[in-house]
């Protein structure tokens, strides 16, 4: 009876032994890794294994530097106010925009922008200094857009000192100058919009777009589209007259086209002025010709705004009589 119990007793040992020994036995793959691969505290480190181009990057994905490290590249949200269409900003090819742009921040880029520029009205103006900062700003001459401010008065000054710091920010590389611009465009929200001309409000839009262009996308390059599209205007401007020619003696009916002519309640003639009768939509106006004082081309525009329009109309020359006869020489007879 002793002996089995020593039997019993030993094959107790042995069991337990083997347990201990399977206990401890490694398993055949948990734990190893292929030579040259991560392990995961480098992975979540966000350490560089062997042969990877970018620590915590996937290959392939785009990059920008934003203040001295790295981020990936994200499009442009939607805007934070309605005050005009969004431009949309690409790296490798222009694109387009009317004059005012809402404000939107964004990376830095490299692309290019084409940015519909201010209308030019009649070079030189019409001895209007504030008329003379708006032509400067008009052909991108921004040093005589700063020159000219100095001369005027508030809010004049601050207008196109404003503009003509964005100006030289935006074409003359001088992108220290854009806090002065922002800065001036802030100062203009508490203007009495009774103190601008018309011209003045339109190189404010230009003025707020190329800010909110360059809050958009800092870095971006900003082109004036070619002159024959150009931003709208909020001034009364004559294009066109139909028909373009008429007796001396006046009395002919015509339609002078252009843009905001819908409160155009008189038509100057050269130095003459009549009657205008607007019509729909602001685009055009009906007026009777005053006779005129000799033939040849002469300028037609919105009475008060002479600078504005590029209408013409031509007087004839009255027909020469035969004596006697009462009939018309023929042309050459």
């Amino acid at each position: 009876m002793a002996a089995a119990a020593g039997a019993a007793l030993l094959a107790v040992i042995l069991l337990v032994a083997a347990l201990a020994r399977c206990a401890v036995k490694p398993s055949s793959t948990a734990g190893t890794r292929s030579p040259g691969s991560p392990s995961p505290a480098s992975l979540s480190a966000g350490t560089p294994s062997s042969g990877s181009p970018t620590a915590g990057t996937p290959s392939g994905s785009p990059r920008i530097g934003i203040g001295g490290g790295s981020r990936r590249a994200t499009p442009t949200g939607p805007a934070d106010d309605t005050t005009g269409p969004s431009p949309r900003t690409t790296v490798n090819s222009p694109t387009r925009t009317a004059g005012t742009l809402p404000h939107s921040s964004g990376p830095a880029t490299t692309g290019s922008q084409i940015i519909d520029w201010l209308v030019r009205f009649a070079p030189g103006g019409s001895g209007d200094s504030t008329l003379a900062a708006y032509d400067a700003f008009s052909v991108t001459s921004c040093d005589d857009v700063t020159a000219t401010a100095e001369g005027l008065d508030e809010p004049g000054r601050t207008l196109y000192a404003s503009a003509g710091a964005a100006c030289s920010a935006a074409f003359r590389d001088r992108p220290d100058l854009w806090a002065q611009a922002e800065d001036g465009l802030r100062r203009l929200e508490s203007a009495d919009p009774a103190d601008f001309a018309c011209f003045d409000d339109d190189a404010r839009a230009m003025l707020a777009a190329l800010v909110r262009i360059h809050h958009q996308s800092p870095g971006t390059r900003i082109m004036t589209a070619p002159e024959d599209s150009t931003a709208p205007t909020t001034c009364p401007r004559i294009t066109a007259v139909q028909p373009d020619h008429g007796a001396l003696a006046g009395g002919e009916t015509v339609v002078v086209t252009g843009v905001n002519l819908q409160d155009a309640q008189s038509v100057d003639f050269g130095v003459t002025s009549v009657a205008a009768v607007p019509g729909p939509g602001g685009t055009t106006a009906t007026v009777v010709t005053p006779a005129g004082d000799t033939p040849g081309w002469i300028d037609v525009s919105v009475s008060g705004y002479f600078w504005a329009s590029i209408g013409v109309y031509e007087y004839e020359e009255p027909p020469v009589t035969v004596a006697g006869s009462g009939s018309p020489v023929p042309d050459g007879g």
